[in-house]
């Protein structure tokens, strides 16, 4: 990578050597543990901390903006002389959160968006969406979509 970092994508150039890889993977690779510059020790209590209280206040600032790890790593590199990659970090963070019960886990999020229609159609022919009860259907796929039905035509009959 030494030997490639002033082309445009050293990247490619290191993947047609090492033909088992994609471009990105072997960005990825670089990014989160192969690069020298950064410190593969685990962080420090203070680094912990630093971390944990630098995004809470980021996010108590910025409260519609990402979180800008890139930053964050800058002033954690500034604060105490070692460069963490993103992965270390942010894998830091969200994992502290878990534990803490202040982050909902993958599982609870996906769970959650099960139940909640993405879109309502903006008309039952416009979607094939059956206005009649079907009796192979369970009955709450039905009433969910008798409402999302009734919704549509209320909605329809005001703006007409």
């Amino acid at each position: 990578m030494n030997e490639n970092k002033n082309e445009r994508n050293p990247y490619i150039k290191a993947s047609k050597e090492i033909k088992e890889f994609t471009p990105k993977q072997i960005r990825q690779r670089w990014m989160s543990k192969l690069d020298p510059l950064f410190c593969h020790e685990k962080l420090c209590e203070d680094e912990k901390l630093y971390i944990i209280e630098w995004v809470e206040e980021y996010k108590n600032k910025h409260p519609f903006n990402g979180i800008k790890w890139k930053q964050l790593i800058e002033d954690l590199n500034n604060k105490f002389g070692k460069m963490r990659s993103e992965n270390m970090v942010k894998n830091h963070y969200y994992l502290k959160g878990r534990h803490k019960g202040v982050l909902p886990s993958k599982d609870d999020v996906s769970s959650q968006d099960n139940n909640v229609p993405k879109s309502v159609p903006s008309s039952p022919q416009d979607n094939n969406v059956s206005t009649t009860v079907s009796p192979s259907s369970k009955d709450y796929n039905n009433n969910v979509q008798e409402s999302q039905v009734s919704e549509m035509m209320k909605i329809r009959n005001l703006i007409n």
